[in-house]
Order: structure tokens, then sequence, then C-alpha cells
């Protein structure tokens, strides 16, 4: 295992948050876009006008929202806040929660957005920041559970919160799984969707990007998904 100094950032954005049919997990080959195509698709409206999601599928650079295996909509997160508020009210009803999150050293303020145990992170950084969707998001997500009443949540190859670390392909990998040790418990993380362009491990020269698994408690099973977050690195 090796431990990541980035880790913290996982561990702060963990801390912030307080969530079967259509299970993501169905379409890897998403994977595969690059982060140009998913932005020009932000807007795309659903496939069957009506249709009811059933999946939200968290990957490194776009959400997919589902209906069986059949995408109705790709969202990335340079899309703007209130786009991507009415697609997720839109999927799993009303806000829950609206809640104020201060300046870290490692984050901005955040407004953070309640869809029962799914967050919609909205960060104030400043109008300065050119927003990309992998570096520097709109907004980012966060879930708790693997499901939002009958709306199944996960995320490449049928993970979601409550799959094992060792679920992960590849899991076992040098440098794959970061792990802090805290006073009574060991916190791991590991890559499991990585944007387009970017390794699962960061290799010297690159970061490694994407959707995050958070195990809070390790060995225990994973307890958080988020993405686009940084794996490794300073």
């Amino acid at each position: 295992m090796r431990r990541w100094g980035a880790l913290v950032v996982g561990i702060a954005v963990a801390a912030g948050i307080v969530g079967c049919v259509g299970a993501p997990g169905s379409g890897s080959g998403s994977t595969a876009r690059t982060s140009a195509t998913a932005s020009a698709e932000t807007a795309r409206p659903s496939a069957t006008p009506g249709a009811r999601v059933t999946g939200i599928e968290i990957l490194g650079d776009h959400v997919r929202f589902l209906a069986g295996d059949r995408e109705l909509r790709a969202l990335a997160y340079d899309a703007p806040i209130a786009t991507a508020l009415a697609a997720f009210t839109g999927a799993l009803g009303p806000q829950t929660s609206t809640k104020e999150l201060p300046a870290t050293n490692h984050t901005a303020p955040t407004t953070e957005h309640g869809f029962g145990a799914v967050r919609i992170l909205e960060p104030h950084d400043g109008g300065t920041v050119e927003h990309d969707p992998v570096i520097h998001p709109v907004w980012s997500i966060s879930a708790r559970a693997a499901q939002v009443g009958d709306v199944a949540i996960g995320t490449v190859g049928g993970l979601r919160v409550g799959s094992s670390v060792e679920d992960v392909a590849g899991w076992d990998q040098p440098g794959r799984l970061g792990t802090l040790t805290l006073s009574d418990h060991v916190v791991a993380e590991l890559l499991v969707a990585p944007a387009p362009g970017y390794p699962l491990v960061p290799d010297g020269e690159r970061g490694a990007y994407g959707t995050l698994a958070i195990a809070e408690v390790y060995p225990g099973p994973i307890t958080v998904l988020t993405a686009p977050s940084q794996h490794g690195g300073a």
C-alpha cells in the first residue's frame, strides 16, 4: 500500500457530506469518452421525454442518467450548476438540504446541495477560474448510499457504496490503494473510474483524477463515491 498526502483532501470531502433497477456500471465503455465529448453532451435532452431515471453512474468526467441500461443523459462536471441541480431534482426529487461549507486548506467555500445521500458540491472559487470538467469543475458529486429512493447510485463495474475494496479490479496493484492511519482506524481510497487521459495511479508526471472510492474504516466496505477527485500527489 502507498500512503498519499492527497488522501487528506478525500477525507475532507467525505467529512463534509452526510445516499434494483438499472444498476450503474453496465456502460463500462463510457469511460473512453473524452472530456470534450462529455462537455458537449451536457445539454443533451432525455432520449425519451418523460422517461424515468432508474440509475445514476458516477464517472471520472461526467455523470450518466440511466433508464435500465439505456443512457438518458450525460452531464459533465463543467455544466452550469443550475443545469446539474435541475437534472438531479428530476431524477431524485427536491433537494433535502442546503449547507454552506467554509473554506479549508484544501477546498474553497462550498455550497452543499443535498438529495438524500447524494451531495452536489458547488465550490465558490472566484470568477478567475477557467472551469474544466476534471481539474476545475463547476460542481462535483458525492454519494453515501447505493440507492436514493428507487434510483441506484454507482460507478463502473457495478461498484457502489457497500462494495468491498477487493471488488475493485486490480485494487492490490502497487500504488493503487492509498491509506491514512488515524488514531483508531485506517482510511483507504482508490481511483475506480479514471477521467479520460488520466492514469489510475499517479505516474510522476500526471496526477490521477476521476471517481474516487473511499473506505472510511478500512478494511471495511466502500462508504463514499466522489468525483471528480484526485488520487495521490501533493
